[in-house]
């Protein structure tokens, strides 16, 4: 039987490009962001050790 990933490693490793260091996550950061994107962060994965490149949440608002 396939073992699936879970939700949290899903979201924040499965998919997305795995980088060595900080600063090469961080470089690539800067590219996306002179691309247009917004609400972008560089993080260490607990999951497999590399560093990614992913959406920063939402703020919550007060309802």
């Amino acid at each position: 039987m396939t073992k699936r990933p879970t939700a949290t490693k899903a979201r924040s490793c499965t998919g997305k490009i795995r980088h060595e260091t900080r600063a090469k996550a961080l470089a690539h950061l800067r590219r996306l962001i002179k691309r247009g994107y917004v609400r972008l962060s560089a993080y260490e994965c607990k999951h497999c050790g590399g560093h990614h490149v992913g959406h920063r949440p939402k703020p919550r608002t007060r309802r």
